[in-house]
């Protein structure tokens, strides 16, 4: 029987000249049962709060019952006061952070179908507002529990100019870094009962994943190279 490959690919590629992620989350990949530690850097998008000590966050999440991106459900935080459910720890260096259990701290009933958390930060009374880079709220996806292999790029912390290329893999994670970019790729592989557990079959689904990343590697360090120049 054939292999049957269902492949979901969410590509984001950014040549690094000097910019980064605004949140850094963790898990890569977050689902509705996890907990997530959200790390939010000040200097990044519109920059508003870059040098505020005390942060808080406005958080709220996108579901399939959203009209659009502005439309927010289980909203958490009282805008304009020192909100306790919503204080940032300070890790230095405009980095904050906050952890959330997903399920607790929104509070939506089991089944919700989540795709995003949705952003803004704010100092105490709310006068400074951080956002995106272009002034929208700050986002980031949400996956389904049965999402499958997920393969995600982040920016490496090597020094600039080393070819070197960074290996990991957890439980839902292959992460590969590589000086000067990052690149967002989450990918969902289903195999049939018939071929799930041939060794060579794998193997070779394996080898062809990465040497179709070996090639994206290659192609876009020649790319920042070329941007250098």
């Amino acid at each position: 029987m054939r292999i049957k490959f269902t492949l979901l690919l969410l590509l984001i590629i950014s040549v690094f000249t000097g910019n980064a992620q605004v949140l850094q989350v963790t898990p890569a990949f977050p689902t509705t049962s996890d907990v997530v530690t959200v790390i939010y850097d000040a200097t990044e998008g519109n920059g508003a709060l870059t040098g505020v000590s005390q942060i808080y966050a406005h958080a709220g999440v996108i579901t399939d019952q959203s009209t659009s991106l502005t439309d927010w459900k289980f909203v958490q935080g009282n805008w304009g006061t020192a909100d306790p459910n919503t204080i940032m720890t300070s890790l230095g260096n405009d980095l904050h952070q906050i952890t959330i259990n997903m399920t607790s701290y929104y509070g939506f009933p089991a089944g919700t179908n989540v795709e995003k958390l949705a952003f803004v930060f704010r100092n105490a009374d709310g006068s400074i507002v951080g956002r995106a880079t272009d002034g929208s709220d700050i986002y980031y996806e949400v996956f389904p529990t049965n999402a499958g292999l997920l393969a995600k790029f982040f920016k490496s912390s090597i020094e600039r100019g080393e070819n070197i290329i960074n290996w990991h893999l957890d439980k839902r994670a292959l992460l590969i870094s590589k000086d000067g970019f990052s690149v967002v790729a989450p990918i969902r592989i289903t195999v049939p009962s018939s071929t799930a557990c041939k060794r060579a079959s794998c193997c070779a689904l394996l080898k062809r994943c990465i040497s179709s990343i070996n090639k994206m590697v290659s192609f876009l360090s020649k790319f920042r190279s070329s941007l250098a120049s």
